[in-house]
């Protein structure tokens, strides 16, 4: 897959290419290394682009806070982040446990091991908004990796929280 050309006249597709190119790029990353680093890239109005590597001691929470002061007086347009998480699958429309999930009840951690999976995680915010995150399950089996089933979410929660918003003490 080729790397898109950055529009300055349309960031929003032009972030949005970025992210179905990025997904790409993460999927066949993994596939290759059997993992993936935890990154997040700021792509500016004008299409520059500085990757960001999130490594210990480092969390999402000290970035989020870095970057909630940082962006809103910056040219930042959009960022795209990659990483290995861990997420639910509801077994049904009044499933409980998602609920509780969704309230903050319940975090995916303290969930049983069978009752998790294991995800690529590649997710999308805008300086306007626009969210987007694609989920490719990952199978571990003896020594061998694949990902399994691919979905795309618009309007999701962006990892770091609405970062574009100064954070309020």
């Amino acid at each position: 897959m080729t790397q898109p050309q950055w529009d300055p006249s349309d960031p929003r597709a032009s972030l949005l290419a970025f992210g179905e190119f990025f997904h790409e790029h993460a999927r066949a990353t993994f596939l290759k290394d059997g993992t993936h680093v935890n990154i997040l890239f700021i792509m500016a109005e004008n299409g520059t682009m500085q990757p960001v590597p999130i490594a210990k001691p480092m969390t999402n929470e000290s970035v989020a806070d870095t970057l909630r002061e940082q962006l809103p007086g910056s040219n930042a347009y959009g960022l795209i982040h990659i990483a290995e998480g861990w997420g639910y699958v509801p077994r049904g429309r009044a499933d409980h446990t998602l609920k509780q999930i969704r309230l903050g009840e319940m975090h995916i951690a303290d969930l049983r091991d069978e009752d998790k999976i294991e995800l690529l995680i590649v997710s999308l915010l805008s300086r306007d908004g626009v969210r987007k995150t694609w989920l490719d399950e990952i199978v571990r089996q003896d020594d061998a990796v694949s990902l399994r089933g691919s979905a795309e979410l618009t309007d999701s929660r962006f990892p770091l929280g609405n970062v574009f918003t100064p954070h309020k003490p």
